[in-house]
């Protein structure tokens, strides 16, 4: 019997060797484990003549189901050996953050071709990845299942050398960074002449900062944890914020001007740190990366090429933030700063874990809450508070979600942290009883496309809505609402601006405003498909051939909502949709107020109570 064969390339380059070894045969079954959709679509026009790309949607999506208990219960043994130290929980890779690490991904790939090879009739002859490490473990595995397995390096190495250089660019720009911000602080202490004073007994209040977040006399709009600041000016309450700068790049002069003029007191880090807190923030890369760590298999699988490949090309500046914010309660215990309750936007990200291991350190009678004014997709594992982090003590002693049903989602990798209910702080809108939103006159059936902040996920997205306008039956306008995180230069850049359908209406404004002119919505992995239904919109989930898919409407049973993943079922879902609307007005509406108790709960000074409840 003749061994079976396996080739893994990576994606980019020449193929014409790689596709030279299977040119004896017939057909040639492949695919693609990445990232990018351009990547595929490339793939997808140089192989042709028998070459036969392996559909993965439905596979991937019951993979995921299937191993992310088991695959937080690996990391949360990992956690518990190694996280003595308090770096630890500063590095991606284990942090099961799909957005800044593969790990996740990657035991899904292996698990995908598992069950491919159970049916040996669609198994792949050829595999491509994005890297090098991944690629010796997926030979690893082929080989102990009796294949033969040829690598075709490529650019493996080029790949590899360029994310290194990545880190160290990342590592030197945090550098400047933090140069920057320091002169910043430096100047703008300067012509304010002080520190404003932090008032004893107060409520730190950690939150995102954008450059429209504060005008230049001062008055703060948090888009994030907003009417907490009305509902403490009148209950007696002091406010400090803990900001967290969010896209400023190199330019930072102005926004520290802002701070230093806000109404509420605003911690700027630069005026109590010292030199050493920053090298010991500059040197976090020297400490970590080397360590060794033994692993142990994850079903039966080892990734320790893959792992070894990513802490070496990790970017580091989120730990390094995190350090140097850790550093920070550490100066401000030493001044007469004495704060009882923090209040913070949890992610369960490296910042929060340094937020909150500084304030258990050195402000131990602090009450601390995490405020998770999101909804869960339910694939982000990282937003998941597990129960390693719970023995830890790096997550709040209570979580405040939008709603009950939120509040079961966000426990199910941990029991003994209480959840609450508290305002549905973002999504008051969804309680105004807005009028149904209807076309006008001759308007054009609205579209409305709400982008999620990933590069990647937009692309395709932007992608599957084009390949499918030559197929709904009727003129439609596209209304594209880019994520405020991203930038549109950058999406029509990546999209291609020659390609860009003169369809594609670019509309800004509060989501509230735009959903009142849209008949259908189409998204993924965004909040915005729930507020869309809430109003009693249509929703269309724009799914991922690639990407671990993120619905947060995929419990929803009901004709209100459907997943789409190629041009024609978004079409056809289209038509359908289009055609309903004036019969299903009262039926959807009647959905949409379902769906609004069962995800946010109003604003009121009862539900914005829990927020500063202090007693532990």
């Amino acid at each position: 019997m003749r061994k079976k064969e396996l080739i893994i390339s990576t994606p980019y380059g020449n193929l014409k060797k790689v596709k030279a070894l299977l040119k004896a045969r017939q057909a040639k079954k492949w695919v693609y484990f990445g990232s990018k959709f351009s990547t595929l679509t490339s793939l997808e026009q140089q192989l042709t003549d028998g070459f036969i790309c392996i559909d993965i949607i439905e596979i991937h999506k019951s993979v995921v189901e299937s191993i992310k208990v088991e695959y937080v219960a690996w990391i949360d043994e990992l956690n518990r050996k190694y996280g003595f130290e308090l770096d630890w929980w500063f590095g991606s890779v284990f942090s099961r953050n799909n957005y800044t690490s593969d790990l996740f991904q990657f035991t899904c790939y292996l698990e995908i071709l598992k069950r491919l090879l159970l049916k040996d009739e669609i198994f792949p002859d050829l595999v491509f990845v994005e890297s090098a490490g991944f690629a010796k473990d997926l030979k690893n595995w082929a080989q102990s299942n009796g294949f033969s397995v040829i690598i075709k390096h490529g650019s493996f190495s080029i790949a590899s050398a360029s994310s290194f250089f990545k880190s160290v660019l990342d590592w030197l720009r945090f550098i400047v960074i933090s140069i920057i911000r320091s002169f910043a602080a430096f100047v703008t202490r300067g012509i304010f002449k002080k520190v404003k004073c932090l008032p004893k007994s107060s409520t730190i209040i950690h939150t995102f900062i954008h450059d429209n977040s504060l005008t230049k006399d001062g008055i703060l709009t948090d888009r994030y944890l907003p009417f907490l600041y009305d509902y403490a000016a009148r209950n007696g309450l002091n406010i400090v914020i803990h900001p967290m700068l969010y896209g400023f790049k190199y330019s930072y002069l102005a926004i520290y001007r802002k701070m230093r003029s806000s109404r509420i007191p605003i911690i700027i880090k630069e005026d109590f740190l010292r030199v050493d807190d920053y090298l010991r923030a500059f040197t976090y890369p020297f400490r970590t990366p080397g360590k060794k760590i033994e692993l142990k298999d994850f079903r039966s699988h080892s990734f320790f090429h893959s792992i070894r490949e990513m802490r070496k090309k990790e970017c580091f500046s989120p730990a390094m933030n995190a350090v140097l914010v850790y550093q920070l309660f550490l100066r401000l215990s030493k001044t007469e700063f004495e704060p009882a309750h923090f209040v913070l936007w949890f992610e369960n990200q490296v910042m929060d874990k340094a937020l909150i291991a500084g304030v258990r350190r050195f402000f131990p009678g602090a009450r601390i809450t995490g405020a998770q004014m999101f909804l869960h997709p339910p694939n982000l594992l990282s937003l998941f508070p597990s129960q390693s982090e719970v023995d830890a003590r790096l997550v709040p002693d209570i979580l405040i979600e939008t709603s009950q049903y939120q509040c079961k989602r966000a426990v199910v990798f941990m029991d003994t942290i209480p959840c609450q209910v508290g305002a549905g702080l973002r999504y008051a809108h969804v309680f105004r009883n807005e009028i149904f939103p209807q076309s006008k006159g001759n308007d054009l059936p609205a579209i409305l496309v709400v982008l999620p902040f990933n590069l990647f996920e937009s692309i395709e997205i932007l992608s599957l809505i084009k390949n499918s306008l030559g197929y709904i039956k009727q003129a439609v306008s596209v209304l594209i609402k880019v994520h405020p995180d991203c930038n549109l230069e950058r999406i029509k850049k990546e999209f291609g601006e020659l390609v860009w359908p003169e369809a594609f209406q670019v509309v800004t404004g509060s989501l509230a405003d735009v959903l009142k002119k849209a008949r259908i919505v189409i998204s993924a992995n965004s909040s915005s498909m729930v507020e869309a239904v809430s109003y009693g919109i249509p929703v269309i989930y724009a799914g991922s051939r690639i990407m671990m898919n993120q619905n947060i409407l995929k419990d929803l049973d009901s004709e209100i909502t459907q997943e789409c993943y190629t041009p024609l079922e978004l079409a056809d879902a289209i038509n359908s949709y289009i055609q309903k609307y004036p019969l299903k007005l009262a039926e959807y509406k009647e959905i949409g107020n379902k769906v609004k108790d069962m995800y946010f709960t109003p604003v009121s000074d009862k539900t914005l109570a829990p927020f500063f409840e202090r007693t532990k």
